[in-house]
């Protein structure tokens, strides 16, 4: 049975992605700087700590790594530090670790924000044009990974996740503060409050932002399915992964 190493599984999509891969049968393990109770299958670590990391990765020696850990939210308020830390530095030891402990493999969620802004669909050659400090940072992560001759990647630039897996629990988006969309629309029309919508010279039907959103099943899936090709052998590719 194959082992994946998932960073940031205690976060919304590397929760949800925890329990599809152990659907399919797959040795999951999970590392995450805020969870509360160790498991033999989920540890506490920060990846700036890099003499726990490299004890880590030699103690559990996955195949694949599937690193989702990051300071994701597009909030240009957010000191760039974090970003810096959270991101890059982040990114920086899991490599340098999987060389020292010889692991070849690895999937890195990205971020369609990497683009330059168009009105037409994104395709993965289009131009590089990040604005926000958050998608700078994943854009220089893309570069690290694909710098180093000794990894196979696979670079999954996501689009705007949403909604929930329903297994014994349900797994879905719960942020803190919550600034997504879908979670927010879903909590005011519970609580019977206004939803505001800014934006009114978009170059669409009623004027308003027309965003593209991907369900958390086809993110896990498009992973799973990166895992599989992974495993065939050298692989070095980047898609994007949105509703078509």
């Amino acid at each position: 049975m194959i082992k994946v190493l998932i960073t940031g599984s205690s976060g919304y999509i590397g929760n949800c992605l925890f329990q599809y891969l152990v659907s399919q049968k797959i040795n999951v393990i999970g590392i995450d700087k805020n969870i509360n109770i160790e498991t033999k299958n989920n540890y506490k670590l920060n990846l700036l700590n890099k003499k726990k990391l490299d004890s880590l990765l030699k103690k559990i020696n996955p195949e694949i790594v599937i690193h989702l850990a990051a300071q994701s939210l597009v909030d240009q308020s957010i000191n760039k530090k974090k970003y810096y830390d959270n991101n890059n530095r982040a990114t920086i030891n899991l490599i340098n670790s999987m060389k020292k402990n010889n692991i070849k493999n690895i999937i890195f969620s990205s971020t369609a924000a990497v683009y330059k802004s168009k009105n037409k669909p994104i395709f993965e050659y289009d131009k590089l044009y990040p604005k926000s400090n958050y998608a700078k940072s994943k854009l220089h992560c893309e570069n690290l990974i694909r710098k180093k001759n000794s990894l196979n990647y696979i670079i999954l630039r996501f689009f705007n996740v949403c909604s929930a897996l329903k297994r014994k629990r349900i797994f879905g988006e719960f942020h803190k503060p919550e600034t997504h969309l879908i979670p927010t629309v879903v909590y005011k029309c519970l609580m019977k409050q206004n939803v505001f919508i800014y934006g009114n010279n978009f170059n669409t039907k009623d004027k308003t932002c027309v965003r593209n959103y991907i369900h958390i099943h086809d993110i896990c899936d498009a992973i799973f399915k990166s895992v599989k090709l992974i495993q065939k052998g050298k692989k070095s590719y980047i898609f994007n992964i949105g509703s078509n």
